[in-house]
């Protein structure tokens, strides 16, 4: 049951997503029946068909990947995380 808990899943919600607008209307059609149906067991298919990709081993954070910040306030213009302006307003603000 394990190896197929993602195409279920999958199968459910594209179902349910099919059957969404018709539900709303509260009108549901043969046809609209037989899209759903399609819906569910092309995605069961497509999904229990892809392999899952390999587990990657676990590298816990290093302490140089956890001591960079970034601070969008003090952001000089001209780098990638300065507001065109607010540079010259907080420098305006303190003079």
């Amino acid at each position: 049951m394990d190896r197929y808990a993602k195409a279920i899943a999958g199968a459910i919600l594209a179902g349910l997503s099919a059957l969404a607008p018709t539900i709303a209307d509260g009108n549901i059609t043969a046809t609209d029946w037989v899209l759903a149906a399609i819906a569910v067991v092309s995605t069961f298919g497509l999904v229990w068909s892809v392999p899952n990709a390999p587990a990657k081993p676990y590298a816990p954070p290093t302490s140089d990947s956890m001591s960079t910040t970034v601070n969008v306030g003090d952001a000089q213009p001209g780098t990638p995380f300065a507001r065109p302006g607010l540079h010259e307003r907080l420098m305006e603000d303190h003079t």
